[in-house]
């Protein structure tokens, strides 16, 4: 009885699996260069061990759009060690300069992309994988402050 009791408390028996599709749509997939490309898959799937599956959603739409944008503005840059402060500066223009539904992107929005991506340098950079940005490309102070204040308490 008391095996039985344990069991059906085991935190373990009570996760669910939720699969997260880590596959770059076929489409984005001959945009991206095949080095970074291979990069993202192998991050994402590393992201999908320790991180929420709507979070790896997020980051993986984050990444294929920075990385698309980047295809298009600078077709050169082949892997995520080509990168520089100038490309970040630029994809940080383009988004505040984006127009959504009729409406420029809130801050906040601004905000998490650019979290997601410095997660994704920041991450590449501590697991001290091959092809890793040799310095920090985007800083604290980059993320943007919210549109709105908070009600006085």
């Amino acid at each position: 009885m008391l095996a039985k009791a344990r069991a059906l408390s085991d935190p373990i028996q009570e996760l669910r699996v939720v699969p997260v599709p880590l596959e770059t749509p076929s489409w984005a997939a001959e945009l991206i260069h095949p080095r970074i490309s291979a990069c993202l898959q192998r991050y994402l799937a590393q992201l999908a061990t320790f991180r929420r599956p709507k979070t790896v959603k997020m980051a993986r739409w984050t990444l294929m759009s920075f990385f698309l944008w980047l295809q298009e503005a600078y077709p050169e840059v082949s892997s995520v060690a080509d990168l520089s402060r100038q490309h970040i500066e630029d994809w940080k223009l383009y988004e505040s300069n984006r127009i959504h539904a009729g409406h420029p992107l809130c801050k906040a929005t601004i905000g998490t992309r650019l979290s997601l991506l410095r997660s994704f340098f920041y991450y590449l950079a501590a697991w001290g994988w091959q092809g890793a940005p040799d310095r920090p490309l985007i800083f604290r102070h980059d993320l943007p402050t919210s549109d709105q204040c908070c009600p006085p308490s």
